[in-house]
């Protein structure tokens, strides 16, 4: 059995409490005692690159950088890592490997948002606790399996025509500016079905961050620059989080030019 030393701060005592592994061995889990590789939690929050095998095992408390797409998370088995996003990044959801336990799908996170990722494994982890920092849960964003009217590819813009399928959208005209709007998210042939998304993050390339972009009067396009053309409609449908990643968020009032 390992021996430990408490102290005093002042006359305040300070709270401690104990943590048991799986060996029954007591690690004081608030003074930064480390046990059998366990790491200490009492600590300052570590800065950590985003990378595809992101590595935590050191401390607890991390704060993740960078832009890299997270496939993977390694660290101790048994212990949770709290973790807050310093930028936009992907998390990569995986049936056994790295569960997004809330909503089954990959995450974009964004500036502030947190999360906590439980090692099962030393390899393989559970995402839990994710949270916004707008305070929006995961919750509120909104992916759809639809039919396509037509031949569609990812990053085609759509709207919902009456006979229930999606169209390609065209600033043009208002009957197809106006109603439903997502974007494709694979390639789908007429009459088949796909995932859409109406509200999200979408990872893309070319974008101008920190832009508002509009529907495009070239149908399926988006454009950071409003349609002039007489008779044509301007509609917000996302902005650019950076040069890579889109936040899905239509306006549902738009006006013709």
């Amino acid at each position: 059995m390992a021996t430990y030393q408490f102290s005093r701060t002042g006359a305040a005592l300070e709270t401690l409490f104990d943590k048991i592994d799986n060996s029954g061995t007591a690690i004081n889990a608030d003074v930064g005692v480390e046990s059998d590789n366990v790491p200490a939690v009492n600590q300052a929050t570590t800065s950590t690159a985003s990378a595809g095998t992101t590595v935590l095992e050191s401390t607890t408390r991390h704060l993740v950088t960078g832009t890299t797409t997270i496939t993977s998370f390694n660290g101790v088995a048994g212990v949770t890592y709290h973790c807050r996003a310093d930028e936009a990044f992907e998390i990569t959801h995986h049936a056994t490997d790295l569960v997004v336990t809330q909503t089954a799908a990959s995450i974009i996170t964004g500036a502030g948002d947190t999360f906590d990722v439980y090692m099962v494994t030393s390899t393989t982890c559970r995402i839990e606790n994710y949270q916004r920092s707008n305070g929006e849960s995961l919750s509120s964003t909104q992916r759809m399996t639809l039919t396509a009217g037509e031949d569609l590819v990812n990053g085609d813009w759509c709207y919902l025509k009456s006979d229930g399928k999606m169209w390609k959208t065209d600033a043009s005209a208002e009957a197809t500016a106006a109603g439903m709007i997502c974007v494709c998210t694979a390639t789908i042939a007429t009459d088949a079905t796909g995932v859409f998304i109406k509200r999200d993050a979408y990872t893309t390339s070319g974008l101008t961050a920190g832009s508002a972009y509009y529907l495009s009067e070239t149908a399926g396009a988006i454009t950071d620059t409003k349609p002039t053309t007489s008779g044509a409609i301007v509609r917000t449908v996302s902005y650019a989080l950076s040069t890579t990643v889109l936040i899905v968020d239509v306006d549902q009032t738009y006006i013709e030019v």
